[in-house]
């Protein structure tokens, strides 16, 4: 008797432990601010899978996770997770829930979120192609809605006759620039114009073949190499007759010996002709 006893006590044992398999370990993939895991679930589960995650290090199960999900459905493909913060690492737990309790925790799978939208402090504030000779001064002011430490995450380019971007043609300098301040950027040889312009002692702040620039001729700001800020359409040249039609803004963002001015402080990477004047 003793050993049926015995036997019949190690084969509940080896039950409850075979019947508490972890899950597979999972794999995941992170986008903008969400993720997919995906897992097979252990065997013999009564049918409901646990999931926890959080940053690097947690320990599922302590209360440490950013976020769970109980009672998922062991014959889950995919699970998805949403409102993750960009930029992050995860790790990602899941546990089989059997009968008998649930099993030890399978992981960690780890992905990152991808990485967060360029914003920026610096916007564009003015645009002017000039009524001088030679359409000068050519220029482009920026601003700081907010301290910069470091002015060179920014730079400038410039879309010339609806043509595309050109991508970052310029970089500013490694310096900072308080919130207030502005700076302007002019096309090469462009300080004496400025100056006959604006009045002596008004010198320019950067002198730079980029702000070679038409009144047709959108301008880009970037940060961190991805656009923040725009004045005009890219892929638009409202002098051109044949395009113009299906491209031209109404009022036309055209600004020929003229000039431009923004009415907010706020880069908008979305061209809209009613952020200016």
């Amino acid at each position: 008797m003793k050993k049926i006893i015995t036997i019949l006590a190690f084969l509940s044992l080896s039950w409850n432990l075979y019947s508490q398999t972890p899950p597979n370990a999972p794999t995941s993939a992170c986008a903008a601010n969400s993720a997919t895991l995906t897992w097979t679930g252990g065997v013999n589960s009564s049918g409901t899978d646990n999931v926890e995650w959080g940053l690097p290090g947690f320990t599922p199960g302590t209360g440490a996770e950013i976020g769970s999900a109980t009672g998922l459905a062991a014959t889950l493909a995919d699970f998805d997770i949403t409102g993750l913060d960009c930029g992050t690492t995860y790790e990602f737990y899941v546990q089989s829930v059997y009968n008998s309790g649930p099993s030890a925790w399978s992981g960690p799978a780890t992905c990152t979120t991808d990485a967060c939208p360029a914003t920026g402090d610096l916007y564009i504030a003015g645009v002017i192609d000039g009524p001088l000779t030679g359409g000068t001064p050519k220029g482009v002011q920026f601003c700081a809605s907010a301290d910069i430490p470091d002015l060179s995450i920014y730079g400038m380019g410039s879309a010339n006759n609806g043509g595309g971007t050109d991508g970052q043609e310029m970089t500013f300098d490694p310096v900072p620039l308080a919130a207030g301040e502005c700076i302007w950027l002019v096309s090469a040889n462009g300080d004496e114009t400025f100056e006959a312009w604006f009045g002596a002692g008004c010198s320019p702040d950067y002198i730079d073949g980029a702000a070679s620039i038409n009144g047709d001729d959108a301008i880009e700001l970037f940060c961190n190499g991805a656009v923040i800020d725009i004045y005009g359409d890219i892929n638009c040249d409202p002098n051109d007759g044949a395009a113009g039609a299906a491209c031209t803004t109404s009022p036309t963002w055209e600004h020929t010996d003229s000039w431009a001015v923004a009415t907010d402080a706020v880069p908008n990477a979305t061209f809209d002709i009613t952020e200016w004047n």
